[in-house]
């Protein structure tokens, strides 16, 4: 019998006792290691029956809520095609995988973002991050920070005067609005005026019922993304998300083609201006820091990185932020006592300040920060936190092989009842003492921790300052609440509130 005869006679054979190897080990695998408990797990499937129910009404969190809750503070998850996953929420192991070089962030944003955010920080690693995050660093201290109040004031005025407009002319002197479509509306245009100066008119296009086409682009990223991240990449071109199909290169060419038309003008601005920025010190925004040159002459970025990095800011920035401040609102019309005295510390301390509030004074407003670390414990916008393991590392007593995916599951960890007392009730006077480190991430750790943790919270502090002095928030009883996981926390159908002028 020659070889090619052999190899067809027993092939079949063969592949049979490999597919019933493999099932087997699928089985057995569990019993074969002293790694973390976890959910049963099917062979080739992992959890993915009992996850199925969770991930069809995009309720990811609640299923590694339980999980969790069923097998401790790290647990082992296989899911399909994501592969095997451990999930975290201890708070030292949490700050451990943040801050240690034992891991590192993985190239995952790049493999399903690459067109569009390949070149923005939060994708980037090894030395080119390193040059980045120096570079943009100054564009988020404490100088351009009072720039970010001024933008913070000009957007929060706009909305509120766009909400009196509307509460003037209707007949019960009340409207009912989505909260959440201004509130990305708001950030959209503050991190278009606090980034490069430029106004995207955002607010009024919800203020007229129109559509934005450039809010309305990040919002077909998000989808496309969303989409990447459940569909199996084979079957991303069948589905129409793959970076070669029409609708992705439209959206992916109006995005940057908008932004290099801006940087384009800029550069001509900057040429009239024997080549130096416009603005300096505090008055320079984002844009002005990315054209600065290098020493030896040669651009430090190119119009791709460029384009790659603002994009990636107005991706990251505006819909948590808009999320977050949704969410508090959504926990305020819900505890009147809590908005009573959120309310009646604005006033008081606005009035001590004769409305000069600046971010030296800012921590006068104590209860203002209690009720947002609050919103963002129970509410964090990102779920899930993911480092990948450089080594074999031990957690908690476990064994973790090499190239694992950590996964710190944010809800559980600012939830866990070790570190908070009645953890799933809103109660912003907890913020008067300082948590256990490493129990409350909102905005990560290490140095790869979000370069915009504190220009955020002051855009969502001036905001809620601005509207809260000058409006009564209620829920409106005609919708439905489900809380979603897509790429951030959220609510599925928006948060519609009716909204009233205040007589003071």
């Amino acid at each position: 019998m020659t070889l090619a005869d052999a190899l067809q006679t027993h092939a079949p054979t063969a592949l049979a006792a490999a597919a019933v190897a493999t099932a087997v080990y699928s089985l057995l695998e569990p019993l074969l290691d002293n790694g973390p408990p976890g959910p049963y797990s099917w062979p080739l499937i992992g959890a993915l029956p009992q996850a199925s129910s969770y991930l069809s009404r995009s309720a990811v969190h609640e299923f590694f809520d339980k999980v969790v809750k069923d097998h401790g503070p790290i647990v082992r998850v296989k899911l399909g095609m994501i592969g095997t996953m451990y999930l975290v929420s201890d708070a030292e192991l949490a700050r451990r995988i943040l801050t240690s070089p034992e891991f590192v962030r993985s190239d995952g944003v790049v493999k399903i973002a690459g067109e569009f955010f390949g070149s923005t920080l939060f994708a980037l690693t090894g030395e080119t991050w390193r040059i980045h995050r120096k570079m943009l660093q100054p564009a988020f201290g404490p100088l351009h920070l009072r720039h970010a109040i001024s933008v913070a004031k000009e957007v929060a005025k706009e909305l509120a005067e766009a909400w009196t407009a509307m509460i003037e002319a209707s007949p019960d002197k009340e409207v009912v609005v989505d909260s959440h479509e201004y509130f990305k509306a708001l950030t959209f245009d503050f991190i278009g005026k606090a980034s490069f100066t430029h106004d995207f008119g955002a607010i009024q296009s919800v203020l007229r019922g129109e559509s934005n086409q450039a809010l309305d682009d990040y919002e077909k990223v998000s989808h496309i993304l969303q989409s990447r991240f459940a569909v199996p990449q084979l079957f991303w071109r069948a589905a129409g998300i793959d970076p070669s199909s029409p609708a992705v290169i439209a959206t992916r060419e109006r995005i940057q083609g908008e932004i290099k038309a801006v940087v384009l003008e800029r550069k001509k601005q900057m040429a009239a201006n024997n080549g130096k920025p416009l603005r300096s010190g505090v008055e320079m925004d984002l844009l002005d820091r990315l054209l600065v040159s290098a020493s030896d002459g040669t651009d430090v970025f190119n119009e791709d990185q460029i384009s790659g990095e603002i994009t990636g800011f107005f991706f990251a920035g505006h819909d948590s932020t808009a999320n977050t401040l949704m969410l508090a609102l959504y926990l305020l019309v819900h505890d009147t006592k809590a908005m009573s005295k959120l309310v009646d510390e604005i006033d008081r301390v606005y009035e001590e300040l004769e409305g000069n509030v600046t971010t030296e004074n800012m921590h006068r407003f104590r209860y203002l920060d209690g009720v947002l670390k609050e919103t963002q414990r129970l509410y964090p916008s990102v779920v899930i936190l993911p480092r990948d393991t450089v080594a074999p590392v031990e957690a908690l007593g476990y064994k973790i092989p090499a190239g694992s995916r950590m996964m710190i599951q944010m809800r559980a960890l600012h939830r866990n009842p070790a570190y908070w007392s009645h953890p799933d009730d809103f109660v912003p006077e907890r913020w008067e003492s300082q948590p256990v480190p490493g129990s409350y991430l909102p905005f990560g750790d290490g140095q790869h921790n979000c370069i915009g943790q504190k220009i955020a919270p002051i855009e969502m502090r001036f905001v809620l300052i601005d509207l809260l002095r000058q409006f009564r928030f209620e829920l409106h009883t005609d919708q439905t609440i489900e809380f979603v996981t897509r790429l951030t926390f959220g609510l599925k159908d928006g948060l519609k509130v009716r909204v009233s002028r205040r007589e003071r």
